[in-house]
């Protein structure tokens, strides 16, 4: 009925839902942890800024202080579907860093500091076998990631845009020359990334994996396997009869990087991580939630027996 309810219904989202892009990606690694690896997902901890939004986490958190204005603005940020409420945009961007990484086997970088590249580098030095997962922020894409970096990443997650932009800080083409997928996945296989997904969407996800390419297409929410576990999402009081007419595709990018991670700590190949990232994002669109805590474990079970063998 007009701009002014869409907009008290924004700021209603905002004082009730729960997400954040990180937040959002760590909740599909627990999740998808505590179903198949129950062991492993003990070893994993969620590092953040110490705010009121973060303070009942419902899996291990390491939290930090941080200065009220970054406050305000993660709190903005972790309370949902922030991109289009101009109360988000309404707070401008503040200084934070990353901090020293842990010494872990894994580790994730989401958002971050404009420190990140130094840590990476120290964390590297420190840790050799170590292994780098980056899902790099806008500001991250837009001063480029240096040779020098890139090639101490294990794992780089972007969509098609990004992945453009951080390869055209690095080896520019000319005379208007374009990039094509083919392209942008050998550049990146050439920089010694072992492994790499360029999003497309709802489409699917492009791969590359021990220097093998490949596309994993995404589902439709009409497909009978999706129909039939989307009932169960029903039954289980995730779904509703909104979600089920108006999908909601909030935390659906951050929940399949996070189910694709938390596979891979499992165990599973890129392949069959990127595929049931797929098939739980659009389960997501279902979900009445920002995040997918809130998902009967058999779906993710079943889920896993609809994946495509092992090659």
């Amino acid at each position: 009925n007009g701009k002014d309810n869409w907009l008290r219904a924004s700021v209603h989202a905002h004082e009730t839902t729960f997400g954040g892009n990180a937040l959002n990606s760590a909740s599909a690694i627990f999740k998808v942890l505590g179903v198949l690896d129950p062991a492993a997902r003990e070893r994993v901890h969620f590092h953040a800024f110490k705010t009121p939004e973060l303070s009942n986490l419902t899996f291990p958190t390491v939290l930090r202080e941080v200065s009220e204005a970054v406050r305000m603005r993660i709190a903005y940020v972790v309370k949902g579907p922030n991109g289009d409420d101009p109360l988000y945009w309404s707070v401008p961007p503040t200084p934070a860093e990353t901090g020293p990484l842990p010494d872990t086997p894994n580790v994730l970088i989401s958002s971050s500091g404009t420190d990140v590249y130094r840590e990476i580098l120290d964390y590297r030095c420190r840790n050799p076998r170590g292994k780098v997962f980056l899902a790099p922020g806008s500001a991250q894409v837009k001063r480029g990631i240096p040779a020098e970096v890139l090639e101490q990443i294990h794992f780089l997650s972007c969509n098609r845009k990004e992945a453009l932009t951080l390869a055209e800080h690095i080896a520019p083409k000319k005379g208007g020359q374009k990039w094509t997928i083919d392209d942008l996945l050998k550049f990146f296989r050439d920089t010694g990334l072992s492994e790499l997904r360029i999003t497309a969407g709802a489409e699917g996800i492009h791969g590359l994996s021990d220097r093998a390419s490949f596309f994993v297409p995404g589902f439709d929410r009409d497909d009978e396997r999706v129909q039939r576990l989307a009932a169960q999402l029903w039954k289980a009081g995730v779904a509703t009869e909104r979600t089920f007419a108006h999908p909601d595709a909030n935390g659906c990018g951050d929940t399949r990087l996070g189910v694709e991670l938390g596979l891979g700590l499992a165990g599973e190949n890129l392949e069959r991580r990127q595929t049931a990232g797929n098939l739980i994002a659009v389960l997501h669109t279902f979900n009445s939630a920002p995040n997918i805590d809130n998902f009967p474990d058999e779906v993710i079970e079943q889920v896993m027996e609809l994946l495509p063998r092992a090659r």
